[in-house]
């Protein structure tokens, strides 16, 4: 390593957020043993304090290299770091005769003598020193500090010396009228003397024009020796101009006035009277309790006014008070602090009234008001003129990720979510468009084809989409004893653009977190895809009858239908409807050509206990929920539909007895409705709620 460098010291000045500095100079040690000192410089005083290791920095580099001073804390903006490099004096290296040389640890105990160097040049050059020129002997010995001294040369000139006399004065003689002992070199009879004991005189030319005693100048009077000579044009004063006698004397009189009186302040005891015109250039301060403004208008050119001025706290109501008279209460618009609002309203309260005052809210009408945050609370209607719109609170996120509940929707966002979000009737699962026999997750439906008209087997992962078992429902689907035990619709949400029907037509089997079912395609329209979450619906065929027709059970002749139903007491047209090609039967698959209409049944206002429904009452009923109540599945099996509304005095529902229950969240809110999709099939039971709003 060189020392190709002299610069031994670094200063930066702190911001309040740098905390690592750059060392630009090659120094000795590294981390605790860095042979550099760090100093603090206040910048207003000058004040220095110099910083510990690892309280107030830590160092990385050195050892013969540059390196970093890393602050524990950024510092201020009112300090400078000054990072010197202090050397240790010291050579410990021992040169044994013969030896090898050591060209690096010589270079090393070279490049500390020249750091040491270069260090004593900056200290000397930081020393007083006599000019080069200077071939005096005066000594450069210090004397010894003496407390309340300072320093000085002595009589011969030759060496520094102490006072005898305190640091706060410099004494010197008395001198004459002629000769003052302050006075100038090129005007020695003009300056000021000592008279005697507490006697200051000031001569000019040699001649004492002012005598100043404890009493004043000329002990009574400004003046040449008599108060008859204490005419002036001007006069300048460095101190107090006092009467002698306390409320006796008048500055001017009523004859004689003055032009002006410049002044920094002015204080008074009594009233002011001023029958022109005040013009205040400076800042006008006004103490007292009330101050009253008699002037037709006022007109206040400042661009701000500060009410409560130097306030180190509050408790007040701050604002303007409008006297109305006869009119009314006072008008009030101001800050309410204990309200911490800006209030407009009408009052009892006065200008002289202080505290907490009692107010009313009044109107305020204005052409537009903006917000850039808080709360617009209290407001009964909010009515906007055709064509007006809400600039702020109104956002466009088709995913409502906000989650606002003080946000304002777009048209646009709410399609979109609710194309996105809505649910399909049924047990809540997403498509998954992968086809092979393995777990594809939580939640997950798919096919053994991707083209579903293909499709002989469907997987049910063991829990729905929401965590819900359905395990034990879905291997029940090969219950019933009919060849085809089930049929199953999936609905895509949202939209509900996209659909698949398959029949049960084999067993289920189990395989440990999912399950297969054996099935036949019926129909698909439009086109699920993977993600897409889907609603499962199950319509349960039942078993295959037992039994048969025997003369035994009364029929004396099953090959003819007539004797039949005559043994039976069956008349067509009467007891049995005639053969028509065109009925739908439960047990026959068929198809419908034309719609058909039902009656809702009205199931009434629940507002306590528990509701079980009847499917008796039909399979579309519906209810009005008037108070907190429990709904129970109903007792067979059964598909129902149920729209519930909401009336104002709308409380809880909770749910007893379903197997699985998903869908919307149910609110209490006046109006709101819902559909009620209930499903029953032997030991299970599903409920899907479906929000309409």
């Amino acid at each position: 390593m060189s020392v190709s460098s002299t610069t031994t010291t670094v200063s930066y000045t702190g911001d309040g957020s740098v905390t690592s500095f750059a060392v630009t100079f090659p120094f000795k040690g590294t981390a605790a043993t860095s042979e550099i000192t760090v100093v603090e410089r206040v910048i207003a005083t000058g004040v220095e304090t110099t910083k510990s290791y690892t309280t107030h920095y830590t160092v990385t580099g050195g050892n013969g290299e540059t390196g970093t001073v890393t602050a524990a804390s950024a510092p201020a903006s009112t300090v400078q770091w000054h990072i010197r490099r202090n050397t240790t004096a010291t050579q410990t290296t021992d040169y044994v005769t013969n030896d090898p040389f050591a060209a690096n640890t010589i270079e090393g105990d070279f490049d500390r003598l020249a750091m040491l160097g270069q260090e004593r040049d900056g200290d000397l050059a930081q020393a007083f020193k006599y000019p080069d020129t200077y071939t005096g002997g005066a000594s450069v010995t210090m004397p010894e500090p003496v407390a309340n001294a300072y320093l000085l040369w002595n009589g011969a000139g030759d060496a520094l010396t102490t006072s005898t006399d305190s640091s706060a004065q410099y004494l010197g003689g008395n001198g004459t009228v002629s000769l003052p002992f302050y006075s100038f070199s090129s005007d020695p009879d003009s300056g000021i003397y000592r008279i005697g004991a507490n006697n200051l005189g000031v001569a000019v030319n040699g001649t004492k024009v002012v005598d100043i005693t404890t009493t004043g100048i000329n002990s009574t009077v400004i003046g040449a020796t008599t108060p008859a000579a204490g005419t002036f044009s001007s006069i300048t004063s460095g101190g107090a101009v006092l009467s002698d006698t306390d409320s006796t004397d008048s500055l001017g009189s009523t004859g004689v006035r003055w032009l002006k009186l410049w002044v920094d302040s002015i204080q008074t005891t009594a009233n002011a009277d001023i029958s022109g015109n005040l013009t205040v250039t400076g800042n006008l301060t006004v103490n007292g309790t009330t101050v009253t403004n008699d002037a037709t208008n006022t007109e206040i050119k400042d661009p701000l006014i500060e009410l409560n001025s130097g306030a180190g706290s509050n408790a007040n109501d701050l604002g303007f008070i409008f006297e109305r008279g006869s009119t009314g209460n006072n008008g009030f618009m101001g800050w309410d602090e204990s309200g911490d609002y800006f209030t407009v309203g009408t009052t009892t309260a006065t200008g002289s009234s202080t505290g907490d005052i009692t107010y009313s809210f009044a109107p305020f009408k204005c052409s537009a008001i903006t917000a850039t945050s808080g709360t617009l609370a209290g407001i009964t209607s909010f009515g906007m003129g055709s064509g007006s719109t809400i600039t702020a609170g109104v956002l466009d996120q088709d995913d409502m990720s906000s989650d606002s509940n003080v946000a304002l929707a777009t048209q646009q966002s709410i399609k979109a979510y609710v194309d996105t979000n809505l649910t399909a009737a049924g047990i809540q699962m997403t498509w998954e468009s992968t086809t092979t026999d393995t777990d594809q997750g939580a939640g997950k439906i798919w096919a053994n084809h991707g083209t579903l008209s293909s499709a002989t087997v469907l997987y049910f992962d063991d829990v729905e989409r929401n965590g819900t078992s359905i395990n034990a429902f879905v291997d029940s689907l090969d219950d019933p004893t009919a060849t085809n035990s089930a049929t199953i619709y999936i609905s895509e949400g949202g939209t509900g653009g996209a659909g698949v029907v398959f029949q049960v037509s084999g067993g289920v089997t189990s395989a440990s977190t999912y399950s297969k079912v054996a099935v036949t395609h019926v129909a698909t329209y439009g086109t699920l895809t993977d993600a897409d979450f889907v609603g499962v619906v199950v319509a349960f065929s039942g078993n295959n009858g037992v039994g048969d027709l025997v003369a035994s059970n009364n029929l004396s002749d099953v090959a003819s239908a007539s004797t039949s139903r005559a043994n039976l007491g069956l008349t067509i047209g009467t007891h049995v409807q005639a053969y028509d090609a065109d009925t739908l039967k439960a047990d026959t698959a068929d198809v419908l050509t034309a719609g058909f209409a039902t009656t809702i049944h009205d199931a009434g206002t629940k507002s306590s206990g528990t509701y079980t429904p009847d499917e008796a009452d039909g399979n579309m009923q519906k209810a009005v929920n008037g108070g907190a109540h429990t709904l129970a599945p109903p007792a067979n099996d059964c598909t129902l539909v149920i729209q519930y509304t909401n009336n104002s005095s709308a409380g809880t529902i909770t749910h007893s007895g379903f197997t699985v229950v998903d869908g919307d969240s149910l609110t209490t809110t006046n109006g709101h409705d819902f559909f009620f999709y209930i499903t029953n099939s032997d030991a299970f039971s599903l409920l899907t709620v479906k929000a309409l709003q």
